[in-house]
């Protein structure tokens, strides 16, 4: 019989488990089974620390070699997704390092970045990237969506700008959610510092992008407006339009 998960342990965590000790146990499908549900968040993950789709396609490849041969020793004393970003963590931290990656760095991938630009902005910029945070049956102007595009594609680059560490952790906690335990897992840092660094990448994301953020959030607030206009009781407006009529009587 197989250990009692805890309470706390999501069922995405619980397949890992699972698929962890089949490929243990012999079973190369669980490796596979691996591999296609954490590959597209690794691949994204890579793309968004190195900015290139070329060296994030070979980090993401290594860091699932590296996952092969290192899984039959896995002791489930962390997570499995926290043992998969610190690798992949670490194997984009030797890209970063390599002359091969500095010279590659002078030509990111403009199209990669703009192609994963929604997705990345994380949670810190919810209010300035595509029609999220419009009320339901708000249909934002082809303006507004291009607008929002372009907003992304700053904050993107932005953070491509920050110091290595303090970029890892960004795209870590606002970009894949990850909790300050995991991330301090992933990473070897205590959770302290996690925060503490986090702190000072969000402070320079948010004056990098004090424009874009404030532009974002007056559209946001436009788009509220006009839902409350569309949506009040219908006696008031009634009420309003009976106002009129008699205005004129």
């Amino acid at each position: 019989m197989g250990p009692v998960l805890a309470e706390s342990e999501t069922a995405g965590d619980a397949e890992d488990l699972q698929w962890t000790r089949d490929f243990q146990a012999g079973k190369e499908q669980g490796f596979n089974r691996l591999v296609l549900k954490h590959k597209d968040r690794i691949f994204g993950l890579c793309l968004r620390i190195l900015s290139n789709r070329e060296e994030a396609d070979d980090a993401a490849q290594e860091t699932f070699v590296r996952v092969y041969h290192g899984l039959q020793d896995f002791r489930h004393d962390a997570k499995f997704s926290s043992w998969l970003y610190r690798i992949a963590v670490n194997t984009c931290k030797n890209k970063l390092a390599s002359r091969a990656h500095r010279d590659a760095r002078d030509h990111a991938d403009v199209d990669a970045l703009e192609s994963t630009a929604a997705e990345s902005i994380g949670s810190a910029s919810s209010h300035a990237s595509g029609t999220e945070g419009y009320p339901l049956g708000y249909s934002p102007s082809p303006a507004q969506v291009l607008e929002a595009k372009r907003r992304g594609e700053r904050i993107e680059a932005a953070i491509a700008r920050l110091p290595e560490e303090q970029r890892i952790l960004i795209v870590l906690r606002d970009v894949e959610g990850r909790s300050y335990e995991e991330i301090a897992e992933s990473t070897g840092l205590n959770p302290g510092t996690v925060k503490s660094r986090l702190n000072r990448g969000r402070a320079q994301l948010q004056e990098w992008l004090r424009e874009v953020l404030l532009l974002g959030l007056l559209l946001a607030l436009a788009a509220w407006a006009w839902h409350q206009g569309t949506s009040g009781p219908s006696h008031e407006r009634r009420d309003a339009a009976a106002g009129m009529d008699g205005s004129h009587g």
